[in-house]
């Protein structure tokens, strides 16, 4: 059965112009990836979203996009919106969030009191490089040449839900002057067909994927394995520059990173069905674009967003999982009471508090949980949870403008940060401490921090890694950190 059925989805599209119709089915013998790859076709646009909470519980919600035919881009000041291949809209504008504001604007959607989740709006990227149009932030050459800014606009969705072992097909089709509401509800109706006999009438033959070894500690890989943009003496001088800028009082820390290249010869989804074993997260992600692909597995939300309820929670503060319980609460209580680390967790704290709280109601901002232990995997992390309440004339876009990038991924105070980031980097960061998410039509929004991913493009894999910046950081630790960071993903994809 079809949900709503014809009559009051008629019914609705004198208030509504995008009414989501879906249809429920039983999966008890289908998960995400094989879903996803039934549903995939040569040269297809589509997205996997999914979560892992803690170390091992799966989340009761995996996103698959398909039909993704309208993507927004924004590159190099130009704004276009695209379907299928053909340019809609094209303009010149220093002002992104606003452009997109604009098209989501045109959406006024009827959420189902029964689709008590994300039921579209537009999914993807939005990169670092964007600080230049929010701050006064000079940038790097662009060597990877890529957008500052993709996203696809959702048409079909396929909602697993994990407790129930069901999925929903989701299709909405905008309902405009030259499309009435008869035709789209058959055509939504027709969308859920076709998957449907994709889902339950195809066969798909998975790729055998080893996974040598659920160490991703990269203590052990050969960093000789991928190149940096940057070499290794430039990179220790560029910490001991940034130390200088410190004890001078220019900034109380600094994220630096470095991005290695390695070639690529897996299949870009097998690195992903590797990653979510290896570095189960509570933000996974698989982004099928037509030039290259994201594989991710990011630990950190920046800011989500639901009615008039925002959140952030800082993650800073890492040690390693023991090998045994015993070995856990050894490093639990090493993390805790290691001075050095307390001291950066709240000051990215107060950072994440003082971010949200120009957007917020004032007196609305409360530190819900404050260094808490979080384990999962592989990690063991600190972290702390802020929440505030959205102010009644602020939007989704202005959280978003006032919260990114993340100062984990910056330092403080972040535009000193960011001004010595593009003074200290060779290149421009691209995907890296950038976001990646959704903007829902309902108004939500819930993205992560581009951490712990992957970009394929060509022939080649790219993987960024940084380290936190402090007045008695050794330049060597740091250069490692970040070695050890990159190694890891690059595991997943066997190199």
């Amino acid at each position: 059965m079809y949900y709503p059925d014809k009559k009051d989805y008629l019914d609705k599209a004198a208030k509504y112009n995008l009414i989501p119709v879906y249809k429920k089915y039983i999966v008890d013998t289908e998960t995400p990836t094989t879903i996803f790859l039934k549903t995939l076709e040569p040269g297809k646009e589509m997205f996997l979203l999914e979560s892992i909470e803690g170390a091992k519980r799966l989340s009761r919600y995996s996103f698959i996009g398909v039909n993704n035919e309208r993507t927004i881009n924004y590159k190099n000041g130009f704004f276009s919106l695209e379907e299928s291949g053909v340019t809609l809209v094209k303009n010149k504008s220093e002002y992104p969030l606003l452009e997109l504001e604009k098209v989501i604007g045109e959406y006024r959607i009827y959420k189902d009191p029964e689709l008590n989740h994300f039921v579209g709006g537009a999914v993807g990227y939005l990169g670092y490089d964007l600080v230049k149009y929010f701050e006064n932030i000079a940038l790097p050459e662009n060597s990877l040449d890529m957008p500052e800014m993709l996203l696809f606009l959702t048409d079909t969705l396929i909602v697993f839900d994990h407790l129930l072992n069901t999925i929903k097909i989701i299709a909405a089709v905008k309902i405009n002057r030259d499309i009435f509401p008869e035709k789209t509800y058959s055509a939504s109706v027709e969308k859920i067909k076709k998957l449907e006999e994709k889902i339950f009438n195809d066969k798909v033959y998975l790729n055998k994927t080893s996974v040598d070894s659920t160490d991703l500690s990269g203590d052990s890989t050969n960093e000789h394995n991928f190149n940096s943009n940057i070499a290794k003496d430039a990179f220790l001088d560029a910490v001991r520059k940034a130390k200088k800028y410190i004890v001078e009082g220019e900034v109380f820390q600094l994220v630096l990173s470095q991005r290695f290249e390695s070639l690529n010869q897996k299949q870009p989804f097998d690195i992903y069905r590797a990653l979510r074993i290896l570095n189960p997260s509570p933000y996974m992600y698989y982004f099928n674009f037509k030039d290259f692909k994201i594989i991710g597995s990011s630990p950190e939300p920046l800011i989500k967003i639901t009615g008039r309820k925002i959140l952030t929670c800082p993650i800073a503060g890492t040690r390693r999982r023991g090998v045994s319980p015993g070995e856990d609460v050894k490093l639990v209580n090493d993390l805790l009471n290691d001075e050095k680390e307390k001291a950066e967790h709240n000051m990215l704290v107060d950072l994440s508090r003082n971010d949200i709280g120009r957007i917020c109601v004032y007196g609305s901002v409360k530190l819900k949980r404050y260094m808490k232990i979080e384990k999962y995997s592989h990690v063991i992390h600190m972290v702390s949870r802020v929440e505030g309440l959205l102010q009644k004339d602020k939007t989704i876009y202005d959280a978003l403008k006032s919260t990114f990038p993340a100062g984990t991924l910056t330092g403080a105070p972040k535009i000193r940060a960011m001004q010595l980031i593009s003074e200290l980097e060779p290149d421009r960061r691209g995907l890296y401490g950038g976001i990646i998410g959704y903007f829902g039509y309902d108004g939500s929004l819930d993205t992560c921090i581009t951490i712990r991913t992957a970009l394929i493009k060509g022939e080649k894999i790219y993987v960024q890694a940084g380290a936190g910046i402090v007045y008695d950081s050794l330049p060597e630790n740091e250069w490692r950190e970040t070695v050890n960071k990159a190694a890891a993903i690059f595991k997943a994809a066997g190199i």
